[in-house]
Order: C-alpha cells, then sequence, then structure tokens
C-alpha cells in the first residue's frame, strides 16, 4: 500500500468521525431539555431566576 492510499484513508476517517459527532452533537443541542425561567417553592419563595 502506498502513502498516498494510507493519507487518504486517514483523511477520510477523520472528516466521517467529525462528521457523525457534529451530527450528534447538534441532534443533542436541538434536545436539550427546556431551562426554567424561575423555580418556586409551594410557598411562593424563589429559589432560582435565570
Amino acid at each position: 500500500m502506498t502513502y498516498k492510499k494510507l493519507w487518504t484513508s486517514l483523511a477520510l476517517v477523520l472528516i466521517l468521525s467529525f462528521a457523525v459527532l457534529g451530527f450528534y452533537g447538534g441532534k443533542i443541542y436541538q434536545e436539550k431539555p427546556p431551562i426554567p425561567e424561575r423555580v418556586v417553592t409551594t410557598d411562593g419563595t424563589v429559589l432560582f431566576i435565570k
């Protein structure tokens, strides 16, 4: 096998790997859980404000 084929194979593997990471990273970002504007206890005390 020549070095040109090895470098091409390496480049192809890297491109495909980053494409998969980017695809699933985008899906995870889009499906993230909602973040509430504020959190209040049952007696009305505000615990957290965004």
